[in-house]
């Protein structure tokens, strides 16, 4: 249980960079900085960073999903609630 908190905060880490880049890369296209029309270094790394953002998605909505299974495995075997038995 613990390595799969583990993987969380790393899925987590990784889903909040994903953010970050996410957002700086729209404000600067909102601000007219940089146009999706010419396909300049920019560009090409915008869309390196959308597949990054997308390939961050599904890693983070997998590491949930492995989780929760996993939480619901542990409380069917032992009928007691996993955080508590952490705790």
């Amino acid at each position: 249980m613990k390595k799969n908190f583990q993987l969380m905060m790393i899925f987590s880490f990784a889903l909040g960079g994903n953010f970050v880049v996410a957002t700086f890369i729209i404000f600067q296209i909102a601000n007219g900085r940089y146009s999706l029309a010419d396909f300049s270094s920019f560009s090409s790394s915008i869309l390196i960073s959308f597949v990054a953002c997308l390939i961050g998605f599904l890693m983070c909505y997998m590491g949930i999903r492995k989780l929760f299974k996993d939480i619901s495995l542990f409380e069917s075997k032992t009928g007691s609630s996993a955080l508590a038995a952490e705790a």
